[in-house]
């Protein structure tokens, strides 16, 4: 018996199929249980369609055969509809990364230049200075704030490779 997945409302006139206990019970008027068919573990079971039945969008039902060409449309296969799920929310899932990427490498980039800012201003404090011991603190400053421009210029440059 084929799964499927209704994927635009779905009107089925006769055929087998198996539906869940309160899938059948909303149906009842329209089906007949199949004589001799077991019921699944899950409550599903077998009925013949004997007036036409309905199935809302996102409904999954088992079917004996091949949907009917021009139904065939009208519902997807369930193991192709949860392919396309899983490959949708990976898709989702790579750019939620890259956008994350993203917006870290601006961040990045932004504190880059900020810090390069405040390195060019000690830089100017450093030549105008005459006292050596106020310019060993700027130039110990310096070699900090440098040091530390190149760990995050590494981590973008990481993070962009």
């Amino acid at each position: 018996m084929n799964k499927f997945v209704v994927v635009a409302a779905l009107a089925l006139n006769g055929g087998i199929v198996r539906l869940s206990k309160a899938q059948a019970d909303v149906r009842k008027h329209a089906l007949q249980p199949v004589k001799g068919a077991k019921v699944g573990k899950d409550g599903e079971a077998s009925f013949e369609i004997i007036k036409p039945v309905q199935f809302k969008i996102g409904e999954t039902f088992g079917f004996e055969g091949n949907l009917p060409k021009q139904l065939a449309v009208l519902a997807e296969d369930a193991e192709s509809a949860a392919a396309k799920a899983k490959a949708a929310a990976e898709k989702a899932e790579a750019e939620a990364a890259k956008a994350a990427k993203g917006q870290k490498a601006a961040a990045l980039g932004a504190e880059i230049k900020a810090k390069r800012e405040q390195l060019a201003a000690l830089d100017k404090q450093y030549a105008a200075e005459t006292d050596a011991a106020a310019k060993d603190k700027l130039g110990d400053a310096i070699d900090a704030l440098q040091n530390s421009i190149d760990l995050a210029a590494d981590e973008l440059a990481d993070l962009v490779a």
